[in-house]
């Protein structure tokens, strides 16, 4: 017998029986076993305390998922519909979106970035989906009623452009990356509010109060432009191929600039420490 889990769904924030849920989708690549690292031990690799590289995990402590990425965010009642009114849709755009790098690295593995065109796909879906997966890792709708009416109601095209953007990109890992909120400066531009998740074959970027800002990736805030029932042809052109190699929202350094930084930081200090003794 499954353990029992209750507290407030992510969405209708109601206090209710909660259902796992795998973010992404089980079927969008998700059905094998993952590892959950604790928050401390991903700061102390992001914060450089010990001698490992960014992308070195071994022996770090952390929890065996042995069903997939997810948690207990949504009540049964909303896990459902949101599943069957988004998350099929999403799947099949995630299925595309594989075999299109797939495609790009077996051809030009080297590649950055390729475009491609698709074709009767249900962008609002897809777009809802993506954002009920960032409303799941985070603090259910953060705040928002109009989001949560956005996503309560299939029909319901009012998504706040001017409060939230979403970045469509491709990865090719090594690396998985879901972040909750993070505020950080950015060479993108200033202070930005924003939450990723990245695993393959897709990566996804939300900034939230941010129009100055340009992310990596395709914008694709438009797909709040159909209907619900509608289907629509788009063309993704210059769409970024990006490698993650560690566990800082927005990193696409490749390991050999990633090991430069950290050189250059060392000899910085060193420096620095040198000054320091010179003084006193």
């Amino acid at each position: 017998m499954g353990k029992e889990v209750f507290g407030n769904c992510k969405l209708c924030g109601e206090y209710k029986k909660l259902t796992f849920e795998h973010v992404p989708p089980e079927k969008a690549f998700n059905s094998s076993a993952v590892k959950k690292f604790t928050g401390d031990e991903v700061m102390k690799i992001m914060a450089g305390t010990d001698d490992r590289m960014p992308w070195d995990i071994n022996g770090l402590s952390g929890k065996i998922q042995q069903r997939g990425s997810g948690d207990y965010y949504l009540c049964e009642e909303c896990n459902n519909n949101t599943g069957s009114w988004y998350m099929t849709e999403y799947v099949r755009f995630t299925h595309t979106m594989g075999q299109v790098l797939s495609n790009a690295m077996t051809n030009h593995p080297l590649s950055t970035q390729c475009s491609i065109s698709l074709n009767d796909f249900y962008p609002l879906r897809v777009l809802k989906g993506i954002m009920t997966m960032f409303c799941d890792i985070n603090h259910g709708c953060m705040g928002d009623n109009n989001l949560k009416e956005f996503l309560l109601n299939k029909e319901a095209t009012a998504f706040d452009k001017d409060k939230y953007s979403l970045y469509l990109y491709l990865s090719k890992g090594p690396m998985w990356r879901i972040q909750g909120i993070s505020a950080l400066g950015s060479i993108y531009g200033g202070f930005i509010c924003l939450s990723e998740i990245s695993t393959l074959p897709i990566g996804l970027i939300l900034t939230i109060d941010n129009k100055t800002a340009k992310m990596p990736g395709l914008c694709i805030n438009d797909f709040a432009n159909f209907k619900y029932d509608e289907k629509a042809n788009a063309e993704f052109v210059g769409l970024p191929i990006l490698e993650v190699n560690s566990q800082m929202p927005a990193d696409f350094r490749n390991k050999d600039e990633i090991i430069k930084c950290i050189n250059e930081n060392k000899l910085a200090m060193e420096s620095l420490q040198n000054k320091e003794e010179d003084i006193e």
